[in-house]
C-alpha cells in the first residue's frame, strides 16, 4: 500500500477551508484535464537528474537501496528505475492521476497553531 500527500500553507489572511477548496480545485483541474508530453518530459529529466545525484553522494546509494528493499523492491528495480521512468507517457500519467485522485475516499489533515489559552 502506498499513500500520496499533498500540501499547501496558506497565504496571511487565507482560511483553512479557503485553503482546502483550492487545493482540491487543482486536484480535480488535474484528474479532468490531465498533464501534458511536455510537463512529463520536464518532470522525466528533472527524476533522472535527481536520480544521479543520488548516487553521487556516500549516502544516497546505502538509502536508496535500504528503502527499495524495505518495501518489497529489489536491487534490479533500483538499476532499472531510470530506464521505466523514460519510458513513462503523458497518458500512463494522467491514467494514474485518474485512478488515484479520481477516488473520493481521502483524508484531510489540518495543522493549526497552538491556541493560548489565557496563560
Amino acid at each position: 500500500m502506498t499513500s500520496l500527500a499533498a500540501g499547501a500553507s496558506p497565504a496571511p489572511g487565507v482560511t483553512m477551508e479557503k485553503l482546502e477548496a483550492a487545493l482540491e480545485t487543482d486536484i480535480r483541474t488535474l484528474v479532468e484535464k490531465g498533464v501534458t508530453e511536455e510537463e512529463v518530459a520536464t518532470a522525466k529529466k528533472r527524476m533522472l537528474a535527481e536520480a544521479a545525484y543520488a548516487r553521487d553522494s556516500l549516502t544516497g546509494p546505502a538509502q536508496t537501496l535500504g528503502a527499495a528493499i524495505a518495501t518489497g523492491q529489489s536491487i534490479d528495480d533500483v538499476e532499472n528505475w531510470p530506464v521505466r521512468i523514460d519510458t513513462v507517457t503523458a497518458d500512463q500519467v494522467n491514467a494514474a492521476a485518474r485512478a488515484v485522485l479520481g477516488q473520493t475516499n481521502h483524508v484531510t489533515g489540518l495543522l493549526l497553531p497552538l491556541q493560548d489559552k489565557g496563560s
